[in-house]
């Protein structure tokens, strides 16, 4: 027993150094963009004063934060009252955007939501005939929870766009829950009010993407482990993960980071609390399999698919994300050389030989990751431009600006994020359950490093920055607080 808490102390500091270099690396690069990004000379400025508007920009969205904390400690208002305030004001954010904006589906979001259109008919021929959907099976799941929608509220993409907003406003809430579970009730009000204002979590809302409704299940899975379990938790556990995979196949990422956590760093003083995590973690395991074979089962004896919900071309990722030349992003150069061959063994071969190729050069491969770190989690989020526009009357000028100010209030989370880790790194006897979501974050950052990205790949992560910086926000209004005396409710 010794043993095992020793070696989780020592993980646990590790960890949560790693976390802080990590973040370090991002809030750098972030001003990096901030101050030089060539977005400066596009639509922003008008010859202002670029240095002097920057600074005040991050000591707004900086300040903001510590403001609200203090107001929110001020106000005596009940946990329920809150969540039900915030669930007020995060949807109608949300669907303030979606009525004002409304985006056209684009790219791989058109192609889903037309595969949803036939299927709601009764034509799975599309479906089950689409180059796009033969290789990436998995994508079926979500376009069947596109399908069921369409035939309840009818043709329109208006409907999934609400749907978006009421699970967004669902992993709101969920932040709000998680972070009061792991840090304190300020920490988790001030966390969950800062994401609800957070331009990502607002305008993807608008994209047809499975992200979103993915994502709220996974945090209810994580909300699950960092609490009291019982011998039946694993059946919530595997079922939330499961749905989420379904929609989304990330799932065992998010079981990846239950699992550690489970093992390495749950304390309960219960004897034999140890084994029962493992066995929970084994219920876990067939729950999680059991949905995603039944949906199989579903899909297939429906007539929808032939095929399992499965990746049936899984290299493809890493071939995309070694290009050098793309830095691990689309490369359409790529796709062209692969699309010549057959899905099969031809085409694995070929890929394996291009993945060999781009791995022989460990100096150049270093660069690559670098790079891939850099643009992914610190750069612009082109997202908005990409999936979030089109459609739209937005102009150059607010593309430009949104952008920016999304990038000035992702850099001053990432400070108190920092503020926090460095706090938790001194401290002992916190509350480890921070560890969860820090696993997931530096877990999902790693599996990066080597398959294709895209920014709004970050989504999944968001909700864990915003629930590790509350802590951070919490420790400075506090020390504000007792300058300016101003006392709790």
């Amino acid at each position: 027993m010794k043993h095992r808490e020793r070696f989780s102390a020592v993980l646990r500091l590790i960890l949560t150094a790693a976390g802080f270099l990590f973040f370090l690396h991002i809030e750098y690069n972030s001003l990096r963009y901030i101050f030089t990004h060539k977005l400066k000379a596009a639509y922003i400025i008008h010859n202002a004063n670029f240095l002097v508007l920057s600074v005040v920009f991050i000591f707004l969205a900086v300040t903001g934060f510590v403001l609200v904390d203090i107001i929110a400690g001020s106000l005596r208002i009940r946990p329920l009252s809150f969540i039900i305030a915030l669930a007020g004001l995060s949807f109608t954010l949300r669907l303030a955007f979606i009525l004002l904006f409304d985006s056209t589906p684009v790219s791989d979001f058109m192609l889903l939501y037309r595969g949803a259109e036939e299927v709601a008919k009764g034509n799975y021929d599309f479906v089950k005939k689409a180059e796009y959907f033969l290789y990436w099976v998995y994508q079926i799941g979500f376009v069947s929870y596109q399908a069921l929608v369409i035939r309840i509220f009818g043709q329109g993409w208006l409907a999934l766009k609400i749907l978006n907003a009421v699970f967004s406003t669902g992993t709101c809430i969920m932040v709000y829950l998680a972070a009061r579970r792991v840090f304190s009730e300020n920490a988790g009000r001030t966390a969950a009010l800062a994401y609800s204002l957070f331009p990502p979590s607002i305008y993807m809302c608008s994209v047809l993407t499975n992200q979103v409704l993915a994502t709220f299940l996974f945090y209810i899975a994580l909300y699950l482990a960092a609490g009291k379990l019982k011998n039946h938790s694993f059946v919530l556990l595997g079922l939330t993960a499961a749905l989420g995979n379904i929609i989304r196949p990330e799932g065992p990422l998010i079981l990846m980071a239950i699992f550690v956590f489970l093992l390495f760093f749950k304390k309960e003083k219960k004897t034999g609390a140890f084994s029962r995590n493992v066995g929970i973690i084994a219920g876990t395991l067939v729950v999680f399999f059991a949905v995603i074979k039944i949906a199989d089962l579903v899909l297939i004896s429906s007539g929808i698919s032939d095929f399992p919900l499965s990746n049936r071309d899984p290299l493809w990722k890493f071939v995309v994300g070694l290009n050098y030349d793309t830095y691990g992003q689309y490369s359409s150069s790529d796709f062209a050389r692969i699309s010549r061959f057959p899905l099969g063994r031809e085409r694995a071969i070929e890929e394996l030989k291009l993945i060999r190729e781009r791995t022989a050069d460990v100096k150049k491969l270093t660069s690559l990751l670098k790079a891939k770190i850099r643009i992914m989690w610190s750069d612009f989020d082109h997202s908005f431009i990409s999936f979030v526009a089109p459609g739209t009357n937005l102009t150059p000028f607010k593309i430009s600006f949104m952008l920016y100010c999304e990038k000035c209030f992702y850099s001053a989370i990432v400070f108190y994020i920092l503020t926090g880790l460095g706090y938790l790194t001194l401290r002992k006897g916190s509350n480890p359950g921070y560890l969860l979501y820090l696993v997931l974050i530096l877990g999902y950052a790693a599996v990066l490093l080597f398959i294709e990205i895209q920014l709004r790949y970050r989504y999944l992560a968001m909700p864990a920055f915003f629930i590790l910086s509350g802590y951070g926000i919490s420790l400075v209004s506090e020390k504000l607080r007792r300058i300016l005396r101003i006392s709790r409710s």
